[in-house]
């Protein structure tokens, strides 16, 4: 298994808190239609609400290599978070949707063997100015060299992206998971991911990630 999912962690005031500073901070980066503030990790409000929680699920004083608190309107494109240090783990923590419509997280089983950069797959937007400032822009996962483990059977329905081209999927299996505020969802950083289908008009999100491996450091 290289994802976990625990409902229910963490309460609304803490959940309100982190909206609250992420609406008042004038500081956000805008990459893509994700309107982010970046490497929140040593924030205060994240150090005494939301580490001390984290702490109950690995081991928190892992070298912690970035993220952000982030809301945005577009689904993400297929992708992996890498890094020189590989590996890596990273930890979601779905805040807000707009309405209260059921959404996805899309965690797929095939992986990248190339552990020096990130990866994201925008097939046919290839060509096209997309920014991409820590993830490498590529084709598509199913001729990739660095993705491991594609299949030859026809994708779940549930698991392609409405808005995103259908062979973006071809040849990747998975699991859509809740995408719950106030859950959390932790997963091995090499494993290929992206947003669900958008059911709602945005949402918004905390995502850090950290040194280690999946499999030895998270409960």
């Amino acid at each position: 298994m290289h994802y976990k999912v625990y409902p229910n962690v963490f309460s609304k005031s803490i959940i309100d808190s982190i909206i609250n500073y992420y609406n008042k901070n004038q500081k956000k980066h805008l990459t893509n239609t994700m309107l982010k503030i970046e490497n929140p990790w040593e924030l205060d409000i994240i150090q005494n609400n939301v580490k001390p929680i984290l702490s109950k699920y690995f081991n928190v004083n892992l070298p912690n290599i970035g993220d952000n608190i982030y809301k945005h309107t577009d689904p993400y494109f297929p992708h992996a978070d890498l890094s020189k240090g590989y590996p890596c783990f990273n930890v979601l923590i779905p805040l807000k949707l707009s309405s209260g419509s059921e959404q996805k997280f899309n965690i797929f089983d095939q992986y990248v063997s190339d552990y020096t950069q990130g990866a994201t797959w925008v097939g046919k937007w290839y060509s096209t100015d997309l920014e991409f400032e820590h993830n490498k822009k590529r084709e598509y996962p199913y001729n990739d060299s660095i993705v491991e483990g594609i299949t030859d059977n026809t994708i779940d329905n549930t698991l392609v992206v409405d808005d995103r081209e259908d062979a973006l999927f071809t040849g990747l299996s998975g699991v859509a998971v809740d995408y719950t505020p106030g859950s959390l969802i932790i997963f091995d950083s090499k494993h290929i991911h992206c947003t669900g289908t958008m059911h709602c008009d945005w949402k918004m999100g905390l995502s850090l990630r950290f040194k280690g491996k999946f499999d030895e450091e998270v409960i």
